[in-house]
């Protein structure tokens, strides 16, 4: 007979298990095995990474900053291609709300993994899709859940395509 702690049979040996542990532990991945769908280290640090400011501290900063951090930003969420190529705003409230809006609006305030809000310095990790999330958050989920982002399931091994 048998019960839940103690089954009557014993589960079927995994003749593959060691190979992929081994592989695994070697930090190489076979692209077409279904069991291993996360990234590798190296893959996970080739994301870009970004650090939060709140509204206040952004508009101290002097018009030329705001404008690279527009470009960089722009560059590293490439999802939206309709203001990557338009114009640069002039005025430092415009590029101080365009900078807030390539960095996800009001929705990239908060980390959708743990769901806690960015603190000012607070570094982020953006995906090719151009959600961001805390570095820590993402880097785990990404080497030991999943190779997609957890918000819209994009395979964060490809460019975003328009």
């Amino acid at each position: 007979m048998g019960n839940l702690l103690c089954p009557p049979t014993r589960p079927a040996f995994d003749p593959d298990w060691e190979r992929r542990r081994q592989r695994s532990a070697a930090g190489t991945r076979d692209e077409n095995d279904p069991a291993n769908p996360t990234l590798l280290p190296v893959e996970v640090n080739a994301l870009a990474i970004e650090e939060f400011h709140d509204d206040f501290t952004m508009r101290s900063w002097p018009v030329k900053r705001l404008m690279e951090e527009l470009k960089q930003a722009r560059r590293n969420a490439p999802a939206d291609k309709s203001i990557l190529d338009g114009p640069m705003p002039l005025e430092k409230d415009e590029l101080v709300a365009a900078l807030k809006f390539a960095r996800g609006g009001d929705t990239g305030t908060t980390c959708n993994i743990c769901f806690e809000d960015y603190e000012n310095g607070d570094a982020y990790r953006v995906l090719p899709c151009g959600h961001r999330f805390h570095i820590e958050c993402v880097d785990k989920w990404l080497r030991s859940t999943s190779l997609r982002c957890p918000l819209c399931n994009h395979d964060t091994r490809e460019r975003w395509k328009s």
